[in-house]
């Protein structure tokens, strides 16, 4: 599980995210939404662990942030907004690199498994750059699942994907949660996240607005309300 109590922080005399409580449960979806600006990339990368809070503390799998910082990192996949490959290296090679850094056991197994998940096998050995948007984005999926992370922290990975490769992806991830695998996601395709979300948690202004379930969320949040049924 996560649990983030009173998690706040600042860039520069701004605040960015203030005092947000959040509980997701193991094997667990929680879709973020919020206006541009609200605060969801910050609070993305700090649930990640590339920057740091300000105040309060998050607890993965009852490892403490403040105190366990490597227990909690070894735990967490991140797919970041921007494509974090190599694009003059071959999906192989990004994939071999990536795994040796984060010390994967088992390395050539495990990212063959991780190929065939995300269908990657028949473009094993093209390079990055000559990729589509959304073969960069499995691959970019790819690394984060290497090391076979309990939590798997999303930020609009499916953007530049095109139809085909998003209704691939989509059941992907919810089948990932059968094993207890947690997702954090963020998207501006409310039907996306509608359909792959657990519960919906909205910020604005870096404030925790509404946390609640799919059929709430539609009920209480004018940007949810008709989109689904």
């Amino acid at each position: 599980m996560i649990r983030v109590e009173n998690v706040s922080k600042k860039i520069g005399s701004k605040i960015v995210l203030e005092n947000i409580n959040l509980f997701v449960e193991k094997g667990g979806i929680l879709g973020l939404v919020g206006p541009n600006g609200a605060g969801k990339t910050t609070l993305l990368s700090v649930l990640s662990t590339t920057i740091m809070p300000d105040g309060g503390e998050i607890w993965v799998a009852e490892h403490s942030l403040s105190q366990e910082l490597q227990e909690i990192r070894k735990k967490i996949g991140y797919v970041p907004q921007e494509i974090a490959l190599y694009p003059s290296l071959s999906i192989k090679d990004n994939l071999t690199f990536w795994a040796k850094l984060t010390q994967v056991k088992n390395r050539k197994s495990r990212i063959k498994e991780v190929v065939e998940l995300l269908g990657l096998d028949h473009y094993w050995h093209e390079k990055v750059e000559r990729l589509s948007g959304g073969y960069k984005r499995r691959v970019n999926i790819a690394v984060a699942l290497l090391h076979q992370p309990q939590v798997l922290i999303m930020d609009e990975p499916t953007v530049g994907m095109d139809l085909y490769s998003k209704r691939e992806l989509l059941p992907f991830l919810k089948n990932l949660t059968k094993n207890g695998t947690i997702v954090i996601y963020t998207s501006h395709d409310v039907e996306e996240l509608l359909y792959l979300s657990d519960r919906i948690a909205m910020l604005e202004q870096g404030q925790l607005v509404f946390e609640g379930s799919v059929e709430e969320a539609k009920k209480e949040l004018s940007i949810l309300q008709g989109v689904i049924g």
